[in-house]
């Protein structure tokens, strides 16, 4: 498994640094003037979508031998996606509310609004992927005991899934609303690339270890960087020689997909040293802190928007260091003592404790 999560939390550093540029450009924070990130940000949210679908339908398959297996696992997998969310969750929605009260409206600008959003009927600005993402968690469980049930028929599992996709795209046209099914097909194909990761695997590890295997999974993972390239609406207007809006491929949530399944399969599978690439520490710190950088770096990015007199690579600088040093402090001072815990009973301990050991050392 640690094989498997190396990788990818390089790949999860990856989805967050291409929101992170991609909101930089927005607010006017250019390193260099005229490099345009504008529009990466939903591929980098749409990475993390297939990414979080991938991690948790293998979690679950693998510790899962029968559906009964599944629904024993329920309890404590709902207690760690509640707390792998919500203590952040809540202290960027207040710390958002407080700054709507204060100076302006920020996405969450009332107590109304603040409740909307705990309970996922809201998802303004950058939080409408949580709503979205929970769902998800939800509905999951029954996407695993569909797999689990028909285990012995891969190649049925898999058409099926592919076919419910397609389908399911035409039917539910791609709409940016906190709202699960719009995102629906995303998710089932971090599923697929999770089961066919599995069945790989188990059935057939001579193969995943060959060289042609290797060579084709390097290939696609190439690949997926290049499209992602060629898609930042900057370049492809470069490349046409036209003025592209920054939302021009935003709905083509298939496309985005395929290429965050390639992107995801091929750093698993790739030759060692693309995958030391995704593994380096860099990556693997940046996807370690992922969540607190997507969370807070916009309120630095609208910070920084205040002081349009300081020179752009400087406000640049000081964007990718302020949001470095919050998301770390964030990260290991909320995010990573509910990471520890098995049961909303340790809050409680974990509350009570004197101050000295309930900090965790950075």
């Amino acid at each position: 498994m640690r094989s498997l999560i190396e990788p990818l939390n390089g790949v999860r550093g990856f989805a967050v640094l291409l929101v992170v540029l991609s909101h930089a450009s927005y607010h006017e924070l250019h390193l260099i003037e005229g490099l345009d990130f504008n529009g990466l940000g939903k591929t980098g949210v749409f990475i993390f979508f297939v990414l979080s679908a991938f991690l948790l339908t293998y979690g679950l398959l693998v510790k899962s031998r029968s559906v009964a297996d599944l629904v024993a696992a329920m309890p404590r997998y709902i207690t760690r996606r509640i707390l792998r969310i919500y203590p952040l969750y809540l202290l960027a929605l207040t710390a958002s509310l407080v700054v709507s009260l204060v100076y302006a409206p920020f996405y969450v600008d009332s107590l109304a609004s603040l409740i909307g959003h705990l309970l996922l009927l809201e998802g303004r600005g950058i939080f409408w992927t949580i709503p979205v993402e929970f769902g998800y968690y939800l509905i999951l469980p029954i996407v695993v005991a569909g797999l689990l049930v028909a285990r012995k028929r891969p190649g049925l599992v898999l058409i099926s899934l592919i076919l419910f996709v397609a389908l399911w795209q035409n039917l539910v046209p791609p709409v940016f609303l906190p709202f699960t099914p719009y995102f629906l097909s995303l998710f089932l194909m971090g599923s697929v690339a999770a089961y066919t990761y599995y069945y790989m695997e188990q059935h057939h590890a001579d193969i995943v270890v060959g060289k042609l295997f290797r060579g084709l999974a390097t290939a696609a993972c190439v690949l997926s960087l290049l499209a992602i390239t060629i898609t930042t609406p900057s370049v492809w207007g470069h490349i046409t020689d036209k003025e592209i809006p920054q939302n021009h491929f935003h709905y083509n949530f298939i496309m985005f997909g395929v290429i965050s399944t390639a992107l995801v399969l091929g750093a698993t599978w790739s030759v060692p040293m693309l995958r030391r690439l995704f593994s380096s520490r860099i990556m693997a710190y940046l996807g370690e802190i992922s969540f607190s950088i997507y969370i807070w770096h916009i309120f630095i990015a609208n910070g920084l928007g205040l002081f349009p007199e300081i020179p752009g690579p400087i406000r640049f600088a000081l964007y990718g260091v302020l949001v470095i040093a919050l998301a770390h402090v964030s990260h290991a001072l909320v995010e990573k003592p509910f990471l520890k815990m098995k049961s909303f009973r340790e809050i409680g301990h974990w509350l009570y404790r004197p101050r000295s050991q309930r900090m965790t050392p950075c």
